[in-house]
């Protein structure tokens, strides 16, 4: 729909942390080709490494209004800059559950 409007003024961030919950998205929901999924409803395709700002905002600045709505493929590891968490499937629930012991 938004490439059938030429919406080229939205903006889709798509974070790819190639993580889900109980599992990476491979073994879950195969989400490969990402790119090519956007692009055939219509969207312009951009990547970038989504753990590092300035690349974010370059990406962002750089793109173009070409009569197509845009999509950032966001590379990231989840849990980025953080040692024990980085790149783990549940590392951040389990952050939260020591957290929530040593809070009392």
């Amino acid at each position: 729909m938004a490439a059938h409007y030429k919406l080229d003024n939205l903006i889709v961030i798509n974070d790819k942390n190639n993580l889900q919950l109980a599992g990476s998205t491979e073994s879950i929901m195969k989400t490969d080709p990402l790119d090519k999924k956007w692009q055939a409803f219509g969207f312009n395709v951009t990547q970038c490494d989504g753990n590092n700002v300035a690349s974010v905002v370059e990406t962002l600045e750089g793109l173009k209004a070409e009569g197509k709505p845009n999509v950032v493929i966001a590379n990231t590891i989840k849990g980025a800059g953080v040692s024990f968490i980085a790149g783990v499937q549940n590392g951040i629930i389990e952050c939260l559950k020591v957290m929530k012991w040593n809070l009392h």
